[in-house]
This record gives structure tokens, sequence and C-alpha cells, in this order.
């Protein structure tokens, strides 16, 4: 592999008004894992499931129903609705209200993970309802947003003929009647098994990753005083294709992961965005234009148009000025669903300030967040619906 690939991937970061500063992780460290868990649960059950190969069943909004506001619930609010007994009337609230229900898969992992059988059990049951619109996973939306940019400003590299067969059988495990989300909910313990398996000690991972994150970001800047508009990122082995100015560091960051994911097989970061793009991309081609590859990333795309991409960057800074907790690589994982939703309810009052940042911003559109607690997140999500 060219040596492009090992330039791109040892960038300097520059926070605004600092001196050279490089984060302990990247786009392509502290996500990488987790798309190869996501995956890695989904192939393993598709490949031996009799539907998945059933025509797919979309799970798109309607145009007409696009104005009914979208509530996408953190894992602690479920918790809460648990505690409270306020799942039916959640339920009820969503079946006869305007407002929809979000079920993300990142959350139904969280739960998944819980050591507590009994809970983890209620838990399941009540995120896997069919009446919440259930997402797929934050790696099939960011491969499809870079699969729309490829087709916009590199249509050469779209496959002419492309082989669908393994995609199909992973968009249908997700979609599909007998799918993740059921599998989920009729046997908890053994999904819980094969995340398990799957995931490793990846978690442990990630939560050290943040917490060096944060003792770097923490020594040069504060949550109250960070911006997301100046940071910038030069290479000191010049790869082709970067024009030697410095560049915004999302833009760094998201051509180091895809570089990983796409362009070196084997490495920890290709099992999932391979998966999902594979069938539709040349990636020889890709690797034959490697400077085209790298100028797609750091000059012609935008942030509206790999916005998932910009928030992973965005909130992992924001996150890098607060203090980390075991949950900081899985509110990060959460907050890629930020925009398929209008209103994020949760009772974390940290992660609620540091989307808000996001939103003050305005560089994308993502979810407004809403605090509750536990006394008040029946009610607030009824209205919420109703509403």
């Amino acid at each position: 592999m060219p040596d492009v690939l090992a330039m791109s991937c040892h960038g300097h970061v520059t926070p605004p008004g600092e001196g050279p500063f490089r984060p302990a992780i990247s786009h392509g460290q502290g996500h990488g894992c987790r798309y190869s868990a996501d995956m890695a649960w989904t192939a393993r059950r598709a490949i031996h499931n009799d539907v998945s190969m059933r025509p797919t069943r979309t799970m798109s909004t309607p145009a007409a129903e696009v104005p009914r506001p979208r509530i996408l619930v953190d894992t602690n609010v479920w918790r809460y609705l648990i505690d409270r007994d306020g799942v039916e009337a959640i339920n009820r609230a969503a079946r006869d209200g305007r407002g929809k229900m979000i079920a993300c898969p990142a959350v139904l992992y969280e739960i998944l993970r819980l050591e507590d059988v009994e809970l983890r059990h209620s838990l399941v049951k009540a995120i896997c309802r069919s009446r919440w619109v259930r997402l797929m996973p934050e790696v099939f939306e960011e491969s499809s947003e870079l699969r729309v940019e490829i087709a916009r400003l590199r249509s050469r590299w779209l496959l002419s003929h492309p082989d669908m067969r393994t995609f199909r059988a992973l968009d249908n495990d997700w979609r599909g009647p007998r799918g993740v989300w059921w599998r989920a909910r009729v046997d908890p313990a053994e999904a819980a098994a094969v995340l398990r398996e799957v995931e490793g000690n990846f978690l442990v991972r990630s939560r050290d990753d943040a917490k060096g994150l944060r003792d770097q970001i923490g020594a040069i800047t504060n949550f109250d005083k960070v911006t997301l508009d100046r940071w910038t990122t030069t290479f000191p082995l010049n790869p082709g294709g970067w024009d030697g100015d410095p560049v915004e560091t999302w833009r760094a960051e998201t051509m180091r992961y895809y570089i990983e994911a796409l362009l070196r097989p084997g490495s920890a970061q290709s099992s999932a965005a391979r998966e999902w793009l594979e069938p539709w991309v040349d990636l020889a081609a890709m690797r034959r234009e490697l400077p085209s590859f790298v100028r797609l990333f750091l000059y012609e795309t935008e942030p509206a148009r790999l916005p998932r991409s910009w928030l992973r960057w965005a909130i992992q800074v924001l996150q890098g000025t607060r203090t980390t907790s075991p949950g900081t690589p899985v509110d990060n994982q959460i907050a890629s669903y930020l925009v398929e939703a209008d209103i994020f309810v949760t009772a974390d009052k940290a992660f609620a300030a540091i989307v808000q940042r996001v939103v003050d911003e305005g560089v994308i559109d993502i979810a407004t967040p809403v605090l509750v607690s536990a006394d008040t997140c029946v009610s607030s999500l009824e209205r919420l619906l109703s509403s």
C-alpha cells in the first residue's frame, strides 16, 4: 500500500489559538471497534437467517409524515420508563399522538451489555417494540452518505454491475420481520451473548481512549471556551492530494477513518464500512487514485453532505472538555442518530449540554435536547408525543 495511507493517518491537530496538538483518539480509532461490533453481530446472523434474502421492507417515512416529531430516547430514560412502569403509557401516546418514538441500535447494545438479567430483559422488550421506528446501525447511514458523495463527485468509482447479495442480506437482517430487533426481543440472553463475543474488549479500549482525549483537550481548553469552527490539521509527510495548508480537522479525521476502513484490508476499521460499501464502489479504483480520494474529503465535501462524520467529530471534541464516564464512548455512538430525530430526550445533564452546543453551532440540523428526570420522563414523553 502506498505511503500516503500512513501519511494520512498521522496529522497534527491544532485547536483554536493553540500550538500543535494530536488527540488520543480519532474518527478512525474510537468508532472503528464499535462499527465492527455492530456488523459482526448482524453479519453472523444474516448469512444463516432464512428471511435474510426476502425483498427489502423499507422503513422510510412518507413525505406527508415528515413534520411529525421524531423523538429519540436515551438509555437512561428507557430505564426510568421501566422503573415507573410507563412503557404502556408511552405506547398508547405513540399510537394516538402525532409523534414518533425512535429506537436506535446504540441504545439496544448498551442495554444488552447490562449484567442485571431481569432489568436487561425488561428493557429489551421495551425498546424492541414494533410500534417504534427502529433505525439502521449508524455505520449503514454513514456509508450511505459517503456513497451519495461518491456518486456526486467520483461517479467513475461506482460499480456498473454491483453484487448486492451480501448487502441485501445485511440490510434485510435489520429491516426484516425476523431480523436483529425481533431476535433480541425473543431471546435477549442470546443476543447479549452474541454481542459480548463479537465486541471483545472494545468498550474498555474506547473508555481508555476517551479518558486520554479528555486529558489532552482538558489541558488546553474547557467546555465554556471551546469552539468547533477553527480546529485545523496539517500532515508532516505531504500526502498526495493535500495542498500544504491547514485543513479542517473533521475532514482529516473522516479521511483517516475511511482510508483505514476501505483501503487497508484487515485493519481494525475494515469490516463494517467495507461490507456496506464494497458492493457499490470500486475499492481498487480508489486505491489507484489516492490523491483524488484525499481531495474528496479535504476539500470537496461539506458537513451537510456527511453530517454524521462531522457530528461524530464535534461530539468527541466537546466530550473531551467534560469529565468522562463509562458511558462516554456510547454517548458518541448514540449522538450519530441525532441527525434522524427532532427531539432527544435524556436524563444526562452533561450529554444534553453537549448536544445543545452542537445545536447552537448551526452547522447541521440535529435533534433538540430535552432534559427529563425519573419523575417527569413519562409525562414529558406523553406531552411530546401528543404535540
